[in-house]
């Protein structure tokens, strides 16, 4: 018998919860290589790392230390409205998760997108000379799939007018 993925994601944050917890002076990009901020995780963006990638390495070092001060410090306007959006988003579902006071910078207006965007609607990458390479997927199927999106998707995200599925906050 298989399990369901609502089971698998209890297993997960499960697991993520019984973690042991390290004191926050161990964190951070001097220490431990990932970001224990937006802003380190935006020098991550500026030596050449993707944006999911250094989300992933955000939210590992998090789990680690679950300390709201992670998220005191906003992502800039450097980042695109949808990455900041994503982050608020990200901020506000995890104080919500964890019983932190949600940080009051999530409400500023540059965290909402203007018209409802899927995460999976496009990516950035870089081509071998690290120019920026915009792919969009196709608008007819994300269409079609937005209820499946929507489903996954938490309030902290779809006020942002932002599809974004929780279970992509899931690392282990």
């Amino acid at each position: 018998m298989s399990k369901s993925r609502e089971e698998v994601d209890r297993t997960a944050w499960k697991t993520i919860d019984e973690l042991p917890q390290y004191r926050i002076e161990s964190a951070g990009l001097a220490k431990s290589s990932r970001p224990k901020s937006f802003p380190e995780l935006e020098r991550q963006l500026q030596m050449g790392i993707d944006f999911e990638c250094a989300l992933s390495m955000f939210l590992h070092e998090f789990y680690s230390h679950r300390d709201p001060s992670f998220f005191s410090d906003p992502p800039s306007l450097q980042l695109s409205d949808m990455n900041r959006a994503a982050l608020a988003g990200t901020a506000e579902w995890l104080c919500h998760r964890f019983g932190y006071d949600v940080p009051a910078w999530t409400e500023g207006p540059e965290f909402f997108l203007k018209i409802e965007r899927n995460w999976f609607e496009e990516w950035d990458t870089s081509d071998e000379n690290g120019a920026i390479l915009k792919k969009v997927f196709n608008p007819e199927f994300i269409a079609e799939h937005r209820g499946y999106y929507l489903a996954g998707s938490a309030p902290e995200f779809t006020r942002r007018n932002l599809l974004f599925p929780v279970r992509g906050l899931i690392r282990i």
